[in-house]
């Protein structure tokens, strides 16, 4: 009886020792996968113990899942992209609060890199990366996102009073004061409240450029009636004055026959072929006056051999 109760003490206790080291050896396993052995814990030699601060996510680890770099050229349209990206990033590395500013900075290029060194010598190394991702969000789309692209950093921007008062610096100097009158609350009702006034502006100066188009229109067509009024008039005046009778004369000297003047005394006309008194070029009767004499025609008939003032259809 003393034998088989020992024996059966002897397996207890060796099933009791198996259990244990299995238990040990899974609570090992356990810890090594979780970034954690049996260092984490108090050390004989120095009493001090050691806080990992961002378990499981190491800087190499998200390294690895190749973080966008933002250099701060692309302005608002990179911030977005690098934002979307890094945000992604600390979801699926599992990265803690306290290392994102520290990650996300690193990965700053270029200026963006000057601009947060000196940031940091300005405040202090400690103090800069206390700050939360969201206060690092803010200050970079403060200097990275113009006002006027507020609606694209809209996200980035997380107290909605900010959101309205960059978005309403943005606007057009006609609607600005406006806007900033009314004190919209939101973002939405800043936005609904600028595309209204802005409607009103755009069809204010539709209004404006047709009524000038229609002043053009009727001061065009006043002049086009005025010339044509003037022309008509000019028309008639014209066939109203037409060719008119002959002057008779009125005076009491007599008609020289070689002339055709009233005067008194001998003719003096001259040719010009001789430079002789007494006859006209046209009558001249050297051969030489014949052959330099232009033909005669008349502006009244079209008939040669004389002129308009001696033409018999003005006679008749």
């Amino acid at each position: 009886m003393t034998s088989t109760r020992q024996t059966m003490t002897q397996k207890a206790l060796e099933e009791l020792i198996s259990q244990r080291v299995a238990n040990a050896l899974a609570t090992y396993d356990a810890n090594r996968n979780n970034g954690d052995d049996s260092r984490s814990h108090n050390s004989g030699s120095s009493g001090r113990r050691t806080v990992h601060t961002t378990r499981g996510c190491t800087y190499k680890k998200f390294l690895n899942c190749q973080p966008l770099n933002f250099k701060g050229t692309k302005r608002a349209v990179g911030l977005v992209y690098w934002f979307e990206k890094i945000e992604y990033l600390f979801h699926i590395s599992n990265c803690v609060v306290e290392g994102q500013v520290k990650y996300a900075t690193c990965t700053l290029l270029g200026g963006a890199l000057t601009w947060w060194n000196s940031y940091v010598r300005t405040v202090g190394h400690d103090a800069t990366y206390e700050m939360p991702w969201k206060t690092l969000m803010k200050m970079m789309t403060e200097n990275y996102c113009p006002r006027k692209m507020v609606l694209l950093c809209s996200k980035m921007v997380p107290d909605e009073y900010d959101k309205v008062e960059r978005y309403t610096d943005g606007l057009p100097d006609n609607i600005q004061g406006s806007v900033m009158t009314s004190k919209p609350k939101i973002l939405q009702e800043a936005i609904e409240l600028a595309k209204s006034l802005m409607d009103q502006k755009v069809r204010a100066y539709a209004d404006k450029k047709a009524g000038n188009k229609r002043r053009m229109d009727n001061k065009s067509r006043d002049n086009n009636a005025q010339q044509q009024s003037y022309k008509r008039q000019n028309v008639a005046r014209a066939y109203f004055v037409g060719p008119s009778k002959k002057k008779e004369y009125a005076g009491t000297l007599q008609l020289c026959n070689k002339c055709k003047f009233h005067h008194n005394g001998p003719c003096t006309i001259t040719c010009t072929n001789y430079k002789r008194v007494g006859h006209l070029t046209r009558d001249c009767r050297s051969p030489t006056a014949a052959e330099n004499q232009r033909t005669l025609t008349c502006f009244e008939c079209g008939i040669q051999g004389h002129y308009r003032n001696e033409c018999s259809k003005l006679k008749n």
